[in-house]
């Protein structure tokens, strides 16, 4: 087993017993061993269909409606010309709800703690991204069962808390490292925090490509039962190499990440594992150590806490160790109880409905008479960008504070919260109603969508507008009566882009970021629409170039955007390149819409767009200026 890029821990440091990885916070047990039947140096082969790696970009002189891009991020029978709403996998009043293969979809899919899934390969090798793409998700659901079937056993409910998809799916990112940065543990974990994944509400579940692990992760030691545990926080890094690809060595890994197992456990080896088999965190992992059956179910192997009396248990009898120690049923990056229902208020004149559960989109906006007399304000249509637009100047960034949403509140109508308000988007949350029912999302007064669940993702917003929002009971008849009240909600206004400061650019319709595909480091590596990762590949600086135009530079790879190909020409798509400041395709105008901010070629005549599918998002692609909103974009601190 490999200890190379290991320290083990002096006495009186945090990771005392233990090694430190790349950092005095980041401790280890060190490599773990492969488990019967498997081989690190044979790859496990996918158990899920195989998806086909997209090729390399091609021009597409098509450009899709705004309809159809904001449908690809989940959002309900869109319309052209006002903002789209994107439902919560989880109907009405349910805190969340289990996807097709098992795994729990809470709140939007990205918000609080999350355990993220990477596959990361090297610079250098192809990736095998497509081919196992489903097969990940489908060994994330398999760690998600052995915690849910843990659980189970001591009267609990418990799941992973996945980043996922608008379609309630794991979401796995495609990571590519330096060339020898899989090489050690500690390389792999400076590699990945050089690329801005160290966030402190992530885990980090890694299938990484190579074969000199089978599994190795991170842990803290800190015992305390407190909720302000380390183990209560990320980054950490749990690496799963591809000879050992399975479940439970995942879910080994990822049990080490959420606090597991200290040397004061009851049946602890001292060294971050158990003795009491079978059990999925324990083994022989010294020659001192001596392990005894006291579980004799060999399938408990894929189970977690023999006993339930060292790390894992949902209700601890008072007194015990794990009521008085850290408890890794405690950690937040855990789902934990069934899907709860809130408080159920029934407006005055509320008629429950029939509709079965589920997201019921209406075909055509219906509109809907303000139960207020006040006079709504503009919704917000796409127009053509302003004849005055200018060139945004250099100079420091920020952005507005979110104002308070004004509230009409009207007689026994329930209460709309808002939160989470930016230049293009915001959410909606209210209690819910009848079971079964549907609400209708209302935009100065207009009906934009019905859906049965009771949190809201609204986009396609324009910046510094005032909306006047309401939600509405779908009646039996099709009808629509005002079940809560109307909240006035005022859009930030459009920051401006600042010269040389890191940045994100948000797709004005989507909200979706603009990344370099995979981080991947070698020219013509295309953009495309990323997930709010927040990661390097996200994050880009405007370079004032000649004539008051940008390079626009990737932070991940030090290089700039440019046309394939490097002419501008309708359809191509964009990609990375060596920065050139010479080359008339790599400048770019700065522009203001009034959905945000434009980018342009040099002459102005095509602008970049959101393109054609690529795998599983979509490219940016140079277009000609129709007023689509996924034609402008709004910038924020990187």
């Amino acid at each position: 087993m490999v200890y190379q890029g290991l320290t083990p821990a002096e006495k009186g440091e945090p990771c005392v017993g233990a090694y430190e990885v790349a950092g005095d916070d980041d401790c280890s047990h060190g490599p773990d061993p492969v488990p019967p039947g498997l081989d690190i140096g044979r790859d496990v082969k996918p158990v899920a269909p195989v998806r086909t790696e997209p090729t390399a970009p091609r021009p597409d002189p098509k450009t899709p409606r705004d309809a159809e891009v904001a449908e690809d991020a989940g959002a309900l029978a869109p319309a052209e010309s006002t903002p789209a709403v994107v439902p919560d996998a989880a109907a009405g009043g349910l805190s969340y709800t289990l996807g097709e293969s098992g795994v729990v979809c809470a709140g939007d899919g990205t918000d609080g703690k999350r355990v993220q899934v990477l596959y990361a390969y090297e610079a250098g090798r192809p990736s095998r991204f497509g081919q196992y793409l489903e097969s990940f998700r489908a060994w994330a659901a398999g760690v998600d069962a052995i915690y849910a079937a843990s659980a189970r056993a001591t009267g609990g409910t418990r799941h992973v808390r996945y980043v996922v998809t608008p379609d309630c799916r794991v979401d796995v990112l495609q990571v590519q490292l330096p060339s020898g940065a899989l090489s050690t543990f500690k390389d792999t974990i400076e590699a990945l925090r050089a690329l801005d994944h160290d966030r402190t509400d992530r885990k980090y579940m890694i299938f990484a490509d190579a074969n000199v692990y089978c599994g190795i992760g991170t842990f803290v030691g800190d015992e305390r039962s407190a909720a302000t545990n380390r183990n209560n926080l990320g980054p950490s890094y749990g690496r799963t190499d591809a000879g050992c690809w399975t479940p439970s060595v995942a879910a080994h890994e990822l049990t080490h990440n959420l606090g597991a197992v200290f040397d004061s456990a009851p049946n602890s080896s001292k060294a971050g594992h158990c003795v009491d088999d079978f059990d999925v965190m324990c083994y022989k992992d010294a020659d001192t150590t001596k392990v005894r059956v006291v579980c004799g179910d060999r399938g408990l192997e894929k189970r977690l806490d023999c006993n339930h009396d060292d790390y894992f248990h949902t209700d601890p009898k008072a007194g015990s160790y794990l009521d008085t120690h850290w408890n890794v049923a405690d950690n937040g990056f855990l789902v934990k109880g069934e899907p709860s229902v809130g408080p159920s208020p029934t407006p005055s004149g509320a008629t429950p409905t029939s509709g079965p559960p589920g997201v019921t989109p209406t075909p055509e906006p219906t509109p809907v008479l303000s139960p207020t007399s006040a006079t709504p304000s503009p919704t917000g249509t796409t127009a053509a960008p302003s004849p005055d637009v200018t060139t945004v100047t250099p100079g420091p960034s920020g952005t507005d504070p979110v104002p308070s949403p004004t509230v009409t509140p009207p007689p026994n109508r329930v209460k709309l919260t808002v939160s989470d308000t930016t230049a293009t988007s915001t959410r909606l949350a209210w209690p819910a109603g009848p079971v079964d029912a549907r609400y209708a999302v209302l935009v100065d007064g207009r009906s934009i969508a019905r859906t049965a669940a009771t949190r809201v993702s609204v986009i396609g917003m324009r910046p510094g507008t005032a909306y006047r929002v309401q939600i509405a009971l779908v009646q039996s008849g099709g009808g629509l009566q005002p079940y809560t009240e109307v909240v006035t909600v005022r859009t930030t206004s459009p920051v401006a882009a600042a010269a040389n400061e890191w940045l994100s650019l948000h797709n004005a319709l989507t909200g979706a970021p603009a990344e370099v595909h995979g981080s991947r480091r070698n020219d013509g590596v295309p953009l495309v629409l990323g997930s709010g990762t927040g990661a390097a590949n996200q994050a880009w600086r405007l370079v004032p170039a000649t004539e008051g135009m940008f390079l626009i530079v990737s932070k991940a790879t030090g290089k700039c955007v440019a046309p394939l190909g490097g002419t501008a020409v309708r359809g191509v798509p964009l990609v990375q390149v060596e920065c050139a400041p010479g080359q008339t395709g790599q400048r770019w105008r700065v522009t203001r819409t009034d959905a945000g901010l434009r980018l342009g070629t040099a002459d102005g005549a095509l602008v970049v767009g959101i393109g054609s599918r690529y795998g599983v998002t979509r490219l940016l692609t140079l277009q000609r200026p129709d007023g689509s909103r996924h034609q402008s974009w709004t910038p924020r601190p990187a």
